[in-house]
């Protein structure tokens, strides 16, 4: 019994370790095949999400790919699954299109964009037309720096490209490509233009002969006649407050930008000693670059400083100034000086810059209140036409709330109020016809009504906060209340003065 034991021990004890080693030797090679099945997944996986596909594309075909504001790419991309963007072709105008994602979302993009390109692509290829453009008409069709041409192009569909050549030439060509509803659209356009170039050439006449600088005179541009809001682009704010108007009615936006146009493409082409201007003088009007642009406008001089060699210049159709140097000054042609001058100068009514000056930061505040140099729409009123700058009221209406430039000045405090109070005017010694004048008024006579007690008199409104001279014309005779305040006129004699901020002649 002891002895069988203890072989049973023994032979247990040999066959223990085979035993282990065969089933470790079992582990280690299912182990070894789950990691090597898992390494496969894994970079089954891995293939599978950094696919790459790439193919060419015409450049004209980027805007079909992309589409408006990017909405065509993202809603191809949304469907598919797939992420897709646009790089250049190395020495090819051509564009590439690269795709990235799992194998059966970039096929499914691949093949969306391509029929997008193949039937977009042949659309566009229904042709081209030319059409002859007047020499009078190309500025009006390209407009200033090509914002005529670019509308045309929006607006129609199609692609116009105008030739190239001299202002001695009849005319020019226009060739417009797209598919045959987008040469449609585009041929109408330019008709129109063209038409529109034509009727305003009639109203401004033909061409006149060369003048002096000096001589040279603009047609003016003026305020609309009425006592309601108009239409207006603000162009400019100058240093002393002043604000640059155009009024939508009475100006022409349009030929003005056919104007810069044609100016642009003519003096751009001169040489330092073509139409160089002869008399550069204060007053004198001519044409200029501008420092901010590339492009030529009508300026009149404002200050000429010789040791410098330069001379200050109004813009006079927006209002900006510039300094230029007298060398780079043109004549300005005949054909130039018809239009009348697209920008009037006004002021903001009934307030005053506090402290007495316009600061930066209230320059700043009053050129966005404006809206100034954006060509938007704000609503004016003439509030004093008297004097060389009217007075005017503006009001923003392109927000939910309509925005009262002046009352904006005043409560972000650039600005006090100037508002108008009634002043009583009397004249109490004997007389048949007595009438008043002041500075407050430009120096122009109102008559005074007599009472049952003989005594002449009117209640004026005059601006508060001011010191103005006034007098009296006494059946035909300038004269002085001896009884007020007087100041010594620049004749020598007399005039009375008064403080509005008393509220009462003094």
């Amino acid at each position: 019994m002891g002895k069988h034991s203890g072989w049973s021990t023994l032979g247990l004890l040999l066959f223990l370790p085979t035993t282990v080693a065969m089933l470790l030797a079992w582990v280690w090679g299912w182990a070894w095949r789950w990691l090597d099945q898992r390494r496969g997944e894994g970079q089954s996986r891995r293939l599978q999400q950094n696919v790459n596909v790439e193919f060419p594309i015409p450049e004209k075909a980027v805007g079909f790919v992309i589409g408006r504001h990017g909405v065509r790419v993202r809603q191809v991309e949304d469907q598919s699954g797939a992420r897709i963007r646009v790089k250049d072709k190395h020495d090819s105008e051509d564009k590439v299109v690269v795709i990235t994602g799992k194998p059966e979302s970039v096929h499914a993009a691949e093949e969306s964009i391509k029929r997008t390109v193949e039937e977009r692509m042949s659309e566009r290829e229904a042709g081209s037309v030319t059409v002859a453009v007047p020499q009078h008409a190309v500025g009006r069709i390209i407009g200033r720096q090509g914002a005529n041409i670019r509308s045309l192009q929006r607006q129609s569909g199609a692609r116009l490209v105008v030739s190239r050549g001299s202002e001695e030439s009849a005319e020019r060509t226009c060739t417009v490509s797209g598919s045959c509803e987008e040469i449609e659209r585009a041929v109408a356009l330019l008709r129109e233009a063209i038409q529109q170039s034509e009727l305003s050439r009639r109203r401004h006449g033909p061409r006149r002969q060369w003048r002096t600088e000096t001589e040279q005179a603009l047609p003016p541009c003026s305020l609309p006649e009425t006592s309601d809001y108009f239409k207006a682009f603000v162009s400019s704010v100058g240093p002393s407050g002043g604000v640059w108007v155009q009024p939508l009615e009475g100006s022409d936006p349009a030929n003005l930008d056919a104007l810069v146009a044609d100016m642009t493409d003519d003096y751009s082409k001169l040489s330092l000693q073509d139409d160089r201007a002869s008399d550069v003088s204060v007053g004198a009007v001519l044409v200029a670059p501008f420092e901010h642009d590339d492009s030529w406008y009508r300026a009149r001089v404002m200050l000429v400083d010789a040791l410098e060699g330069v001379a200050e210049l109004l813009y006079v159709d927006f209002g900006d100034t510039g300094r230029v140097e007298l060398a780079r000054l043109k004549r300005l042609r005949p054909q130039y000086a018809d239009l009348p001058i697209q920008a009037v100068q006004c002021r903001i009514a009934e307030v005053k810059p506090k402290g007495g000056e316009w600061s930066e930061d209230a320059l700043q505040e009053l050129k966005q209140l404006t809206l100034c140099g954006t060509w938007k729409v704000v609503m004016v009123k003439i509030w004093d036409k008297e004097g060389e700058t009217p007075a005017i009221k503006i009001v923003d209406t392109t927000t939910d709330k309509d925005v009262n430039v002046a009352e904006q000045l005043v409560l972000l405090g650039h600005a006090t109020w100037q508002r108008p109070i009634p002043v009583t005017f009397q004249w109490a010694w004997p007389a048949k016809d007595v009438s008043v004048a002041g500075s407050f008024s430009n120096w122009q006579t109102v008559s005074l009504e007599q009472s049952g007690e003989g005594v002449f008199q009117c209640t004026l409104e005059v601006p508060e906060d001011g010191c103005y001279q006034y007098k009296f014309l006494v059946d035909g005779q300038w004269m002085y209340d001896s009884t007020m305040p007087t100041v010594e006129d620049t004749f020598g004699g007399l005039n009375n003065v008064m403080d509005t901020s008393t509220q009462t002649a003094a």
